[in-house]
């Protein structure tokens, strides 16, 4: 597992556990005690992925937690067929 795997992994266990937190890349590198450039590597490809989102017009931009949707229990999806 390289590098960015990892860190993108530390910030996922941080969402998880915090749902609803708007963090900026500097703010999130602090918390979970890695490199401000690697936390952002690590954060462009979860919003790539639609995992997170990212809000303001300018850097810093604050992330947020982006649950996946998912259909309730015996729907079809057919938009995913």
């Amino acid at each position: 597992m390289n590098g960015t795997s990892i860190v993108r992994l530390e910030l996922l266990e941080f969402f998880e556990s915090n749902p609803h937190a708007w963090e900026t890349a500097d703010d999130l590198a602090r918390k979970i005690g890695r490199d401000p450039g690697s936390v952002q590597e690590a954060l462009d490809g979860l919003r790539e992925l639609g995992i997170l989102s990212a809000h303001g017009a300018h850097p810093p931009h604050r992330y947020r937690y982006q649950p996946p949707c998912r259909p309730e229990a015996g729907q079809v999806d057919h938009d995913h067929l």
